[in-house]
């Protein structure tokens, strides 16, 4: 499918929305699902490059229909009631204090990270 776009707009940005054509045939053939053992992190709301981006229907949400671990965490659900589960931009989930913590965790654990060995209290504060 080409989309022409009339506005400011990255193609590569359009390619991440949940209905495109590329997401829609990777899901079809099961690619959304994860091979190995994978930890996703990803803003739920007032996300500049990819909206909107909730629950299961988000373009970064893997499934794990094969057995090998996947952990979907949305910053936002997360982190709800706390300061650092309000606003995330795209590029703000790679220096937040949860999604360092999440790695932490998926690297110092066998499987995906958990979220329920992290300490919320001291990652949803930044």
């Amino acid at each position: 499918m080409v989309r022409l776009v009339s506005g400011p707009c990255d193609p590569a940005i359009i390619e991440q929305e949940y209905n495109n054509a590329l997401i829609a045939k990777l899901r079809a053939l099961g690619s959304s699902n994860v091979y190995v053992s994978t930890t996703t992190l990803y803003s739920g709301f007032f996300d500049e490059i990819a909206e909107i981006q909730q629950g299961t229907a988000t373009s970064a949400y893997l499934g794990d229909s094969r057995g090998a671990g996947a952990t979907n965490v949305e910053l936002q659900s997360a982190c709800k009631g706390y300061l650092g589960g309000t606003f995330y931009c795209h590029a703000g989930v790679l220096f937040s204090l949860a999604t360092a913590a999440m790695v932490k965790d998926a690297l110092t654990h066998d499987g995906p990270g958990k979220l329920s060995r992290v300490h919320l209290d001291d990652i949803c504060v930044d």
